[in-house]
C-alpha cells in the first residue's frame, strides 16, 4: 500500500514539475515576442548612451590636454615625467579600445531604436566607430601610441616626427569629439547624416595615422 502511495506520489512530483517547466518556457517565448515600449527604449537609451558618449568625450579631453603638455612643454619637463605623460596617454587609448568594446552592440542596427528618434543611440554607435578605429592594427593610434610611450621611457626625449603625429591625432580627437556632441543637440536628420559622414571620415584617417 505504501509503494502505491509512493509511486503516485512521484508522478504527480514528476507532472508538476512538467507542468512547471512548460509554464516558464510560455513565459520567456511570450516575453521575448513582446516589444519593447517607446518608454522602455527611450529608458534604455538616456541610461546607457549618453554616460557612454559623455564618458568618451571626457576621455579624449583629458589625452588631447596630456597631449598638448606633452608635445610643447619641452622646457620643464624631466625625461620620467615625460616619459610617465607618455604612458598616461598610451593608457587613457587602451582606455577607448575597451569602451568600444563595451557599447559595439549599439553600433548594430537594431529595428527597435528605429521607433524613437534616438539621437543617443546614433552617437553611441559614432562613439564606437571611433574607439575602435583608435585601436585598429597594426597602424592605428593605440599602436603608434604605445611605440611613442616605450621609446620615450628609454630615451627620455621625444622626437619631432612623433610630436608631430601626436598632435595631428590630437587635433583629430578635438574634431571628432565636438561633431559627436553637436550630433547630440542636432534637432535636423539630414543635418546629422551630414556630420556622421564627417565622423566616419575622421575615423578612417585614425585608422591610417
Amino acid at each position: 500500500m505504501k509503494t502505491t502511495k509512493s509511486r503516485s506520489y512521484s508522478t504527480i512530483v514528476v507532472f508538476t514539475g512538467i507542468l512547471l517547466v512548460m509554464a516558464l518556457v510560455a513565459g520567456c517565448t511570450s516575453a521575448q515576442n513582446q516589444l519593447p515600449t517607446r518608454d522602455q527604449l527611450l529608458g534604455r537609451i538616456m541610461s546607457a548612451d549618453n554616460y557612454s558618449v559623455e564618458f568618451v568625450r571626457g576621455e579624449i579631453g583629458a589625452v588631447t590636454d596630456d597631449i598638448g603638455i606633452l608635445t610643447t612643454s619641452t622646457g620643464y619637463l624631466t625625461p620620467l615625467t615625460r616619459s610617465q605623460l607618455a604612458g598616461s596617454v598610451a593608457g587613457r587609448f587602451e582606455t577607448l579600445a575597451n569602451i568600444g568594446i563595451t557599447i559595439m552592440p549599439l553600433n548594430e542596427k537594431e529595428p527597435d531604436f528605429d521607433l524613437v528618434d534616438a539621437k543617443e543611440v546614433g552617437a553611441a554607435r559614432l562613439t564606437t566607430d571611433v574607439c575602435l578605429a583608435c585601436s585598429q592594427k597594426p597602424h592605428g593610434p593605440i599602436a603608434s601610441v604605445q611605440d611613442i610611450a616605450r621609446r620615450i621611457s628609454k630615451e627620455g626625449t621625444l622626437t619631432p616626427l612623433d610630436s608631430s603625429y601626436l598632435q595631428g591625432l590630437s587635433a583629430n580627437l578635438k574634431k571628432i569629439s565636438d561633431l559627436i556632441g553637436r550630433y547630440v543637440t542636432e534637432t535636423d536628420s539630414s543635418a546629422r547624416a551630414v556630420i556622421a559622414e564627417q565622423v566616419t571620415d575622421l575615423c578612417t584617417q585614425l585608422k591610417g595615422q
